[in-house]
């Protein structure tokens, strides 16, 4: 939340808000596999979380 600017509607806000975005992703995630075996997670982060990672890691000039 500190890398956004204090005007959220600048154009400056844009990328820290989309990243803060798809951390918020990642934790809606992570709750709904969270009782799941370390196997039945391993799948599911594979299926569900590592596109999220990949979008992420794409914003990175």
């Amino acid at each position: 939340m500190e890398a956004l600017p204090k005007d959220i509607k600048s154009p400056e806000a844009t990328l820290p808000a989309r990243g803060i975005d798809f951390c918020n992703q990642l934790f809606s995630e992570e709750k709904l596999i969270e009782k799941l075996t370390p196997d039945e997670r391993k799948t599911k982060c594979l299926e569900k979380e590592k596109p999220i990672l990949e979008a992420l890691g794409g914003l990175i000039p």
